[in-house]
């Protein structure tokens, strides 16, 4: 028990496998990474078993003092730790697997601190955060940003109301509130809205131009340039100044591509005049 006590201490709440012995080894789980390129060796049979397990042995053991003595240590520890670190790294079978998920699922959305997990989630949906970055927040920030979050989501329409935490018994209450489905009434105005005669049709009023046709006689650009005198390099600038964040920046090239296929038939006539200025001969002087 005292040395269990000291490796917490020393290296805060890890795995460990406690001996008979009185020698306890702490260990951290591989990542998943490591799992699989362990897996896939282990598979193809291209390196020994007792090699896999001294390589997990010294990635995962935390006490270096342990890992410099692995020849050292009595016959099966080093077998017995990388076994453990192994089995608790991914999963066993499919089985296993399936379990996994649900004990997960009822730590993450039905456990004591469900909550925070949700704000995790809600923050990492408006910012471009880790969920990794956002759990190293202490209680006040993670506050903070759920409410910045709500806010900018609600704006989106993403969100449609506040985010509030609702305990077991609440949802309960408003299961239990809900109101009972009369089948007969239902069945009764949905036959009376059938036997009514169907609404006269009404012409749709016509559009002034469908897409991809011709609806102005010259390019509006072209137009516009008879009247007024655009600085394009002033334009550009004032639009850079209307800088995105987050997962904004990522959306933009969809946005700028949507935007040329768009506005390709407007700029045609456009292009057509640049392209015969650019080809007029220079007077000599």
């Amino acid at each position: 028990m005292k040395e269990l006590f000291r490796v917490r201490r020393e290296y805060g709440s890890v795995y460990a496998t406690a001996f008979d012995n009185g020698i306890v080894i702490p260990w951290k789980l591989l990542s998943i990474e490591d799992y699989i390129r362990f897996h896939q060796d282990s598979q193809r049979n291209l390196v020994p078993l007792a090699c896999l397990e001294d390589e997990i042995f010294t990635k995962c053991v935390l006490d270096q003092s342990l890992v410099r003595q692995a020849n050292y240590l009595s016959a099966g520890t080093v077998s017995v730790v990388a076994q453990n670190i192994w089995q608790f790294s991914g999963p066993q079978d499919i089985e296993a697997f399936n379990t996994d998920l649900e004990k997960s699922r009822q730590q993450v959305f039905h456990g004591e601190v469900s909550g925070i997990h949700q704000l995790v989630e809600v923050i990492g949906m408006a910012f471009p955060y880790k969920p990794e970055e956002i759990y190293t927040m202490d209680y006040q920030t993670l506050l903070e940003r759920a409410v910045q979050a709500e806010s900018k989501l609600i704006r989106l329409g993403i969100l449609q109301e506040p985010i509030s935490m609702k305990t077991g018994e609440t949802e309960e209450k408003q299961v239990a509130e809900k109101p009972k489905v009369n089948a007969k009434q239902l069945w009764e105005e949905h036959r009376k809205a059938l036997s009514k005669p169907d609404p006269p049709k009404v012409a749709p009023k016509k559009k002034k131009g469908k897409r991809g046709e011709r609806w102005w006689k010259k390019s509006p650009v072209l137009e516009a340039k008879e009247h007024h005198n655009i600085d394009f390099d002033t334009e550009r600038k004032e639009a850079d100044t209307f800088a995105l964040s987050g997962h904004e920046k990522a959306d933009l090239p969809i946005l700028r591509h949507q935007m040329v296929e768009s506005t390709a038939l407007i700029y045609k006539d456009l292009i057509t005049e640049m392209a015969k200025k650019s080809t007029k001969p220079s007077k000599s002087r």
